[in-house]
């Protein structure tokens, strides 16, 4: 099963450094809620589940794969 779609995200067009942004976006890099503690929580659920569950286990690789294509357009 695919979790992703075959869009692609718009360019990033960065114009110069915003210390602003920058201040809103630090709760998605080390917030608790945060878009790469979910990632690593992905990751460590597929990789205690994938003996007992790997149908669910796969659907958490890429889920976590899809979280970490969206950090790298953040970073």
């Amino acid at each position: 099963m695919n979790y992703t779609l075959n869009k692609t995200y718009p360019t990033s067009r960065v114009q110069q450094q915003n210390f602003f942004y920058a201040t809103l976006l630090l709760d998605d890099y080390a917030g608790v809620l945060s878009e790469e503690t979910l990632m690593h929580t992905y990751l460590y659920q597929y990789a205690t589940q994938k003996q007992n569950f790997p149908d669910i286990a796969e659907a958490l690789q890429q889920l976590a794969q899809t979280k970490d294509e969206t950090l790298v357009l953040i970073r």
